[in-house]
């Protein structure tokens, strides 16, 4: 028997961020390792969060946190914060796809 997800709507926030996320990187094409970054971390959020909308499994939620938690270090990491626009960008929607998954994984009821 499939257990029914009880948080539907993040999973659908998680991957409208994702989508978001791969779109914006055509903004970055004059910085290659931004765009190609951007566009791997939300391809990913959404296939993960896409799964987590037909299945529920804690696994994805897992996942998506880590996606997130990645998104917001990132820019720090490869060095790209003196640009201000992929640096806000991940830093949002990476927080989004965290605290998302955040709620998702301590706000389930016990079984």
């Amino acid at each position: 028997m499939r257990k029914k997800n009880p948080c539907v709507t993040l999973d659908w926030v998680n991957l409208l961020m994702g989508s978001s996320l791969a779109g914006c990187s055509y903004n970055f094409v004059t910085r290659p390792v931004v765009a190609l970054n951007a566009l791997i971390i939300g391809a990913a959020v959404m296939l993960i969060s896409g799964l987590g909308v037909f299945s529920y499994r804690t696994w994805i939620k897992w996942v998506n946190c880590a996606l997130g938690a990645s998104t917001i270090i990132q820019p720090f990491l490869f060095r790209y914060s003196i640009v201000e626009a992929p640096l806000w960008i991940n830093v949002a929607v990476g927080l989004t796809v965290f605290l998302a998954a955040l709620v998702q994984i301590f706000g389930e009821e016990p079984a």
